[in-house]
């Protein structure tokens, strides 16, 4: 009977937990530390062997012996030690892999001149870390250790937190301009190929070469020299290039970026802000405000842009995606009527914005913008702290009546997207939420999951104040993920179906 109910793995591990004999799962790859045989470097194991080849022993290095230092000599040192045979060991000379040394190495950067104790217990209140950023080799190598060691400090109560980061960001590699014989495969400098409009060659015998986008290497000759870059474009423009060519987790194709592009938005936001100075310069106090219906435009363009922009930095993590918000925004303050940079509160709110959320892309270029903004008298000077610098000013926030991105989550997967009037849906409960979204904003999701008999038994909520609130639901184990990304992929197209029957049922009337 229990070998039939422990048939299926996920059962067995289910029986395993809840006995407290194990059943967590462990990599089928990464069983163990990773050992290197180095003899001078690298983290030591505190054990000592016995010196003799009859016996073979080995015991730990006591608390009070340790450091254990690295002989000085070719050959490894004989310590005293009566818990062996022979009354010496040998320090064992293999060594851990270099991830073991930075296992915890973010914990230490929170207390790094504590020299009584590894971190103090006021100091560790502050994780876990909230974005843990690097290369995809960290992501699968030394989290698994960090995440290790992190369990094993909360386990003898160091820490208070199981888990050592909060999220995960992996980057993606930039990859150059790399050109390859097609006859052996051979990799050519770019500076010996020509270009015969679509096609390449070499410049020695002519031969067919091919142009694809590969991890940089002095040994694919696609390497590109940071200093002639930054000499070329300066700091901001390099920047913009990187950030804006893809997503986080996407591969950079160097090269790739619409310099112009970029360097067209630079000075389109300096015009801006150029005539913001000069409609400032000439305003005098009785001028005459901007009409409500302008100031209502130019607030929900604000609200839009803070809104997608802080969401797009702090939740999504989509930076190039932001960029292009940013972009929006600019264009929208291009079409402003010249007057109104000088006597609507509205715009002046975007265009302090736009100078303010620019600078974790551009911090160069958002200073000098900055301090031509504070050199005139503004509208309203109580919104920013105009005698600091910009990096010192809060972040724009969204209004209190404005709207915010209410998420829908199945399986992990993201379900729909809407935006909805903040006050309806901040402070309410999961439930409530569930509420509005089976009634409303995901009606058609929802229902379409019922239709197929699947009810959600948990939903929980997360919320972002001012930017989103998103609702996740649990379902039984019925509900598989191709069902829901074939009901999203209908939805989807539901959505284009009823968009040209309201463009025809406009162009009727």
């Amino acid at each position: 009977m229990l070998y039939r109910l422990l048939r299926r793995e996920s059962h067995r591990v289910r029986f395993m937990q809840f006995g407290k004999y194990g059943g967590y799962e462990t990599s089928e790859r990464l069983l163990d530390w990773v050992v290197s045989r180095q003899r001078r470097w690298g983290t030591p194991i505190p054990v000592l062997l016995s010196d003799d080849a009859e016996h073979k022993y080995a015991v730990r290095v006591r608390d009070d012996e340790l450091p254990v230092c690295a002989s000085t000599g070719g050959h490894p040192q004989r310590i005293p030690c009566n818990r062996l045979p022979s009354g010496f060991g040998i320090p064992e000379t293999d060594t851990l892999d270099t991830f073991f040394d930075s296992s915890w190495y973010y914990l230490r950067y929170l207390d790094p001149k504590n020299d009584k104790e590894l971190i103090a217990a006021d100091k560790v209140a502050q994780m876990p870390v909230d974005v843990y950023i690097g290369g995809i080799e960290h992501a699968a190598v030394h989290m698994f250790f960090a995440r290790f060691i992190s369990y094993f400090l909360n386990d003898i109560g160091v820490t208070k937190s199981v888990e050592p980061f909060d999220q995960l960001l992996p980057q993606g590699v930039v990859r150059g301009r790399t050109f390859l014989r097609t006859d052996n495969g051979k990799y050519v400098p770019e500076a010996d190929v020509i270009q015969k409009e679509s096609t390449f060659a070499e410049k020695s015998d002519g031969g067919e070469v091919i142009m694809q986008y590969e991890k940089m290497s002095k040994s694919k000759h696609n390497g590109v020299e940071p200093l002639l870059v930054l000499d070329r474009d300066g700091i901001d423009l390099t920047r913009l290039q990187l950030l804006s060519s893809a997503a986080p987790r996407a591969p950079v194709n160097w090269g790739d970026a619409d310099t112009k592009g970029l360097k067209k938005w630079l000075n389109r936001v300096s015009w801006v802000v150029n005539e913001y100075v000069t409609q400032r310069s000439v305003s005098s106090p009785n001028c005459l405000e901007a009409d409500s219906a302008t100031e209502a435009h130019y607030r929900e363009v604000y609200n839009y842009a803070v809104r997608n922009v802080s969401m797009l930095l702090e939740v999504l993590h989509l930076h190039n995606t932001a960029i292009a918000r940013l972009i929006g925004l600019t264009n929208s303050l291009r079409k402003a009527e010249a007057s109104l940079f000088g006597r609507s509160v509205e715009v002046e709110r975007c265009v302090h914005a736009l100078v303010i959320m620019m600078q974790v892309f551009t911090p160069h270029t958002a200073a000098e913008l900055w301090s031509a903004l504070c050199s005139v008298v503004a509208i309203d000077e109580t919104k920013w702290r105009r005698t600091e610098a910009v990096t010192e000013q809060d972040w724009p926030s969204v209004d209190a009546d404005a709207d915010i991105d209410f998420i829908l989550k199945v399986l992990d997967l993201s379900c729909g997207r809407v935006a909805v009037p903040r006050q309806l849906i901040e402070g309410l409960s999961a439930e409530k939420v569930l509420k509005i979204a089976s009634e409303g904003s995901h009606k058609w999701f929802l229902d379409g999951l019922a239709r197929a008999g699947h009810q959600p038994l948990k939903c929980e909520l997360q919320r972002h104040e001012g930017l989103h609130v998103t609702l996740t639901l649990h379902f039984g184990d019925s509900l598989k993920e191709e069902y829901v990304k074939k009901l999203l992929n209908e939805m989807a197209a539901h959505r284009v179906k009823t968009k040209k029957s309201r463009k025809i049922a406009t162009v009727s009337n």
